[in-house]
């Protein structure tokens, strides 16, 4: 009978200690399925989901979104008008997003590498000022502004690519590959030197045009940021150069600088900075949508600089 008895208590008390570590265990399963829920929840609010549909930048969200962490802002997408595409700004150290995970994708970067072009020419002194011309040769282009001896700052303004064909191919390959590497360029591939061949005229073709460089929108506001705040190779002079033929137009919200890039499949560019007293503002806009017939540089830059402006008003 005590035999028993001794055998019930010890039945007993292995019962409780194994009812004890499963709540235990229970509970810390609970908090660590708690921790990772709160991490996803805070990793989600800063990725492509939030950035999908067009939403309206409201202090009220970028309030919440700094005190959980976030570095990312909203951006509307208003102004796309339905269109497939993208924005970035970068404001000081804080991000802010229309459609955030096109952001990240590398595409051509088009006539918007004429910015890195133009730096590298005057670099290596191919180019020297605004008023350097590369000799016209008499070829008859399809685009008419470009059938003249151009000055530098005509020939970024028209978005000539003759000119800066000559100006890349004086440089060299060799060059151009380590500068953009040096820069950190999207995936710096200018193996596709002549281009794709895809336009019948051989200096209007290259790797920077529907080809081989690939850059991504996020990229190109990080790029503009070294590049005007004085963190790379290129002279204070080079620089100065740039944002002369860069510049768009001066207002109340300070001077935007840019430049547009039109694709071959209904696809364009427009990347650039707004430089205010207290600090600099850099952007990008990606279009990329085939069911829209206007689709072009300039339909770029409009959407950006209405967009840059509404993030202004609304912080």
């Amino acid at each position: 009978m005590i035999k028993n008895h001794k055998r019930y208590l010890l039945l007993a008390a292995i019962c409780v200690f194994s009812i004890s570590w499963a709540g235990c265990a229970a509970e810390e399963t609970g908090k660590s399925t708690s921790s990772s829920g709160a991490e996803t929840t805070s990793l989600n609010s800063s990725s492509e989901g939030i950035f999908d549909t067009d939403l309206v930048d409201t202090k009220e969200d970028n309030e919440e979104a700094e005190k959980a962490g976030d570095r990312s802002k909203l951006i509307s997408g208003s102004y796309f008008d339905s269109m497939n595409g993208c924005a970035v700004i970068l404001d000081a150290d804080r991000y802010a997003f229309y459609n955030e995970a096109d952001s990240s994708v590398q595409v051509s970067p088009c006539s918007t590498f004429k910015i890195v072009s133009t730096l590298i020419g005057l670099q290596n002194q191919v180019i020297t000022s605004e008023d350097s011309t590369m000799g016209y040769d008499g070829t008859q282009y399809p685009m008419e502004d470009w059938n003249g001896d151009l000055s530098l700052s005509e020939a970024f303004q028209k978005s000539c690519v003759w000119y800066f064909r000559k100006v890349i191919d004086q440089v060299g390959e060799e060059e151009i590959k380590a500068e953009l590497e040096d820069l950190g360029y999207g995936n710096c591939d200018v193996s596709e030197w002549q281009g794709n061949h895809s336009n019948p005229i051989s200096e209007l073709n290259g790797f920077w045009l529907e080809s081989s460089l690939k850059i991504s929108p996020l990229e190109q506001v990080n790029l503009l940021q070294k590049i005007f705040e004085g963190k790379t190779r290129y002279s204070e002079k080079a620089v100065d150069v740039l944002k002369q033929v860069m510049l768009i137009e001066t207002n109340e919200y300070g001077s935007f600088y840019g430049k547009t890039g039109t694709g071959m499949n209904h696809n364009a560019w427009f990347a650039g900075v707004l430089e205010r007293e207290d600090s600099n503002l850099y952007f990008a806009v990606y279009i990329d949508d085939e069911n829209v017939g206007e689709v072009n540089g300039s339909k770029a830059k409009e959407i950006a600089i209405n967009t840059v402006k509404d993030y202004c008003d609304t912080n």
